[in-house]
């Protein structure tokens, strides 16, 4: 007796077909660098704004911090994570470990961070409030099952979404995404925004105006780079993504 193939429902098709069209829209958005031009606004501040040694004292803290020893690190770890978990912009924690730590180091200390506060926020959505959400909102989860059949892709896509990142966190939560999958498309969906955010930071550690629009100009570009090779990545027929879902089409059909 042959198998009774399943019937699609229309409304599921609906919201898979949003959801595709997020995810064009989202692989590269002008809107993502406002944030990032803001910081550059902010940090130029420091350096145009008539307050004698403004820019020498802020270095001279950063230095403090970076010089408190092994545990500098931890304790930033620590604050970035709860901070994370609350909600705090990651753009201005990424930028502020850059001034204290550089660019690599401080990338890492603040990616680690970031990530463990999203996991936070997550795992306490999925131990609280799958089913009080589904049950106010029962269309939240016929999508919160397509997202969840799409694993890190699904997470990676999401991430480069113009949200605040406590509320993709939250969400994610809500749905049947693996926690590794959850890890792997957060720590790759950070790091467009990430990359620059850092490099701004570390120009701000280098007590000069004109590197410091050189880190900031490097930050920008960066960005651009990064969105359209994640676009590639995502979107282009010869890129893995692409060919991987090509295949597992194939095999269901």
């Amino acid at each position: 007796m042959m198998a009774e193939r399943e019937v699609p429902n229309p409304h599921e098709a609906g919201v898979e077909a949003a959801l595709a069209e997020s995810e064009r829209a989202a692989a590269f958005r002008v809107t993502g660098l406002i944030p990032l031009l803001l910081i550059i606004l902010l940090v130029l501040a420091v350096y145009l704004l008539p307050i004698p040694g403004l820019a020498d004292r802020l270095r001279a803290y950063t230095q403090q911090i970076a010089a408190l020893g092994w545990y500098s690190p931890l304790l930033y770890l620590s604050a970035t994570a709860l901070l994370t978990a609350v909600g705090i912009p990651r753009l201005l924690l990424y930028t502020l470990a850059g001034g204290i730590y550089g660019f690599f180091w401080g990338l890492l200390w603040s990616q680690i961070g970031v990530l463990i506060g999203a996991y936070a926020t997550f795992g306490f959505a999925r131990w609280s409030g799958r089913r009080v959400s589904f049950e106010r909102w029962p269309k939240l989860k016929r999508f919160a099952q397509l997202v969840s059949r799409r694993g890190v892709l699904a997470v990676l896509m999401i991430r480069q979404l113009p949200l605040n990142s406590i509320s993709i966190s939250i969400f994610l939560g809500l749905t049947r995404v693996r926690h590794r999958h959850f890890l792997i498309g957060s720590f790759i969906g950070f790091l467009p925004a990430a990359i620059p955010a850092t490099l701004i930071g570390a120009g701000l550690a280098q007590g000069d105006l004109t590197r410091n629009i050189q880190y900031a100009s490097a930050g920008v570009v960066s960005f651009i780079l990064i969105s359209l090779g994640l676009r590639w990545l995502l979107y282009a027929p010869a890129s893995p993504f692409k060919r991987a879902a090509a295949g597992r089409g194939e095999e269901r059909s």
